[in-house]
């Protein structure tokens, strides 16, 4: 590729990094400044008496203010990319992905108590940061995949639901082996995470 092509595709890249910005910087504003609190997904299906609940301003302001962020990163990537630098624009991406993560995180503690889930099990005890990050339909199909896994010592064959031992799985091929300690062996040893059979989904 000559320096010619390379800088007509940098330049495209430019322009395409400044109008995903956009995606994220004009719904941040929309939400901040102009109170279009639909945008916030979650809030818009709520119903009235829920939504009197949140914690509007501080919701809007952390929401606006995280997705204005993730803009001007995607700006600051492509014009890192454009002049060569794609070592910066790399880690202003991983910043991005940072952001974005910590963003829904974040917002929960402006949403109503009472959509977080109480913990009513000890197998729920097992995953704390779940309950707190995850809304709860989210929590409950991640249950609802690892529970189809069991969880089987290499040692004893002691087998186990995975959720309640305290893992997490949701689609996945294979067998991994992964460090557990072994309530029968009263030990760590190597477990064997695979499908549970038909009769033990049965007892589900």
């Amino acid at each position: 590729m000559n320096v010619e092509s390379e800088a007509t595709i940098r330049l495209v890249m430019l322009w395409f990094g400044f109008l995903l910005a956009a995606v994220f910087i004009v719904p941040g504003l929309l939400v901040e400044r102009y109170k279009r609190y639909n945008l916030i997904a979650g809030y818009n299906r709520a119903s009235r008496s829920e939504q009197a609940r949140y914690d509007m301003q501080r919701l809007a302001k952390h929401v606006g203010n995280g997705l204005e962020t993730l803009g001007v990163l995607i700006c600051v990537a492509g014009v890192l990319g454009y002049f060569g630098l794609d070592g910066w624009a790399a880690v202003t991406m991983a910043i991005f992905v940072l952001i974005a993560f910590i963003i829904p995180i974040g917002a929960r503690k402006f949403m109503p108590r009472q959509r977080r889930m109480k913990i009513d099990s000890p197998a729920d005890a097992m995953h704390p940061f779940l309950h707190w990050a995850l809304p709860a339909r989210m929590y409950a199909a991640a249950e609802r995949g690892t529970r189809k896994w069991a969880i089987e010592c290499g040692v004893c064959k002691h087998t186990r639901d995975y959720w309640d031992a305290g893992g997490v799985r949701g689609g996945g091929v294979g067998e991994p082996r992964v460090w557990f300690a072994c309530p029968a062996c009263d030990a760590g040893h190597w477990h064997k995470v695979r499908k549970k059979t038909r009769q033990e989904l049965a007892s589900l």
